[in-house]
């Protein structure tokens, strides 16, 4: 018995220390709530023009939707609460593989679809339609957990640990950009530094690493094939420049903020529902902002998502195990950098950028691979140390 538990040690089989974090699933509950309800109240004004025009049946289309959503994000959860962490490393390598084939599935081949927007994202296989960068960053976060963790002090090496993770980071970027997807690339790359910087990475590397990133958003910005991007640069520096052109959606969500003051005008009573393009999906901070004012606003971000972000960390401080650690930290950093690049973003704090504000935009992929990976985390909650 005693060989038997031993073996099982160095696999990493250890059997659960504690309960799983209640607080953390208390987190998640919230923001579930939270975004069913501005969901709702978001979506009313698209949904009532589109039933006039008779494209739906119903003004609660989008909520019926999300609330499907919904509930096949908490299968997930449970699914990833469950499922052992251990065989993540089985399927850490033909996971990225696939991502890889169906991120270049969706660039150069006519299952690309956009999906009424401007940029290609989604693969469209008839009987199904989903994102690949959605499920792309968990999958992101298991293979890198993976290898890291098998390069050991490789890591630090710049032949074994930083060249082929810049040409992996490269690979992907290219692929992702290619969409374009810029706001999904900034977020896998972060997550990716991040999760490489704690698994012991040299840090002139990282600082190598920065220079040639700041290099390529430049190059991106001003030389790219589509001029969107300069036209966000540009607004982001005067948004009240052209407020009925390229700059209309930041000054609309500047005005729907601005317009909540500090208490709000009450949830279901926003007026810039009706000017901001789609606000139930990655605008929907703004009518957050509108109908809950600024108190309640901070008070969401800096409590919830908070909440959130701290019992992540926690779970990372306290797990013993590096694979699992480099998981758990770098689920945390994703829901983390998304969250502030979304509200950045809608207050122009930084260029616009199209992400969705986690667990409370519309949208059922983005739901389900965050749910799933929140169970996840939970999962991990058990393997802390006490």
């Amino acid at each position: 018995m005693s060989n038997l538990l031993e073996r099982l040690k160095k696999e990493d089989v250890i059997e659960k220390r504690s309960s799983f974090d209640k607080i953390l699933l208390f987190a998640i509950l919230v923001l579930n709530v939270l975004g069913l309800v501005f969901v709702l109240s978001s979506s009313l004004p698209h949904a009532q023009s589109l039933v006039e025009n008779g494209d739906i049946s119903s003004p609660y289309f989008f909520f019926i939707k999300q609330l499907k959503s919904t509930f096949i994000g908490w299968i997930g959860l449970f699914f990833g609460f469950f499922f052992p962490i251990k065989f993540y490393k089985k399927i850490a390598l033909p996971a990225f593989f696939g991502l890889i084939f169906t991120l270049f599935l969706v660039v150069f081949s006519p299952l690309g679809t956009n999906l009424n927007t401007t940029a290609f994202r989604w693969v469209n296989l008839g009987f199904l339609t989903f994102q690949p960068s959605e499920i792309g960053k968990f999958i992101v976060i298991i293979y890198l957990a993976t290898w890291l963790d098998s390069k050991g002090k490789d890591v630090k090496s710049f032949s074994f640990g930083f060249v082929p993770f810049l040409i992996l980071l490269g690979m992907l970027s290219f692929l992702i950009i290619k969409q374009p997807d810029l706001g999904t690339l900034v977020v896998v790359f972060a997550v990716s530094v991040i999760i490489f910087f704690v698994s012991g990475a040299n840090l002139s590397h990282l600082a190598f690493m920065a220079s040639l990133a700041g290099l390529a958003l430049y190059y991106t910005i001003l030389h790219s094939e589509n001029d969107y991007r300069l036209k966000r640069f540009q607004v982001w520096t005067n948004p009240t420049e052209d407020p009925t052109g390229d700059g209309h959606q930041i000054y609309q969500s500047l005005l729907a903020i601005g317009s909540g003051g500090i208490n709000g005008i009450g949830v279901g009573r926003s007026k810039q529902a009706f000017f901001i393009p789609e606000a139930f999906s990655d605008g929907i901070f703004t009518i957050i902002g509108e109908e809950f004012g600024f108190i309640k606003s901070v008070a969401i971000i800096l409590l919830i998502y908070g909440i959130y972000i701290w019992r992540g960390i926690d779970i990372a401080k306290k797990i013993e195990n590096k694979f699992f650690m480099l998981i758990a930290l770098g689920i945390t950093s994703w829901i983390g950098i998304q969250t502030f690049i979304n509200i950045a973003s809608f207050t122009n704090l930084i260029p616009m950028t199209g992400v969705p504000l986690p667990f409370i935009s519309y949208g059922g992929s983005s739901l389900s691979v965050l749910m799933f990976a929140s169970g996840v985390l939970l999962n991990l909650s058990r393997y802390k140390k006490e």
